[in-house]
């Protein structure tokens, strides 16, 4: 399965060492999915088929909720209510500078999440330079 979008090559493989973005379904409303539609460059709502998803790639990070699952163990990514793609560049959508904001059982709450290819497993220990 790869991403909708006109301009975008994402499949579902996922990307060695990177951050798995997600394929998110459209919108059932029929105003957000004509937006999402316009930022995919790709014509009327009738060309889009059931199966048709629209890659993480293309939301801000404000955009995107993180859920724990559970039943499978896994974290997973899906847009906010009403969240509109607006990103046409990988770099400008995971900021990890930002806080996201985490769903558990509870409700929301803000969580730094750090993707595991950035964290060292053994990081370096400094040393003073010999006197």
């Amino acid at each position: 399965m790869r991403c909708f979008a006109k301009f975008c090559s994402y499949s579902l493989s996922p990307v060695k060492g990177g951050p798995n973005p997600g394929l998110f379904r459209f919108p059932d409303t029929r105003d957000l999915r004509e937006k999402w539609l316009m930022f995919c460059e790709v014509g009327p709502a009738e060309n889009v088929g059931e199966n048709d998803r629209l890659c993480g790639k293309h939301f801000k990070t404000e955009d995107l909720i993180v859920k724990y699952t559970k039943l499978s163990g896994q974290v997973v990514m899906q847009p906010k209510k009403g969240a509109v793609p607006t990103v046409r560049t990988y770099d400008d959508v995971f900021d990890y500078d930002e806080p996201m904001e985490y769903a558990n059982e509870d409700g929301f709450e803000e969580e730094w999440l750090e993707p595991e290819y950035l964290v060292e497993e053994n990081p370096p220990v400094e040393s003073s330079p010999p006197e």
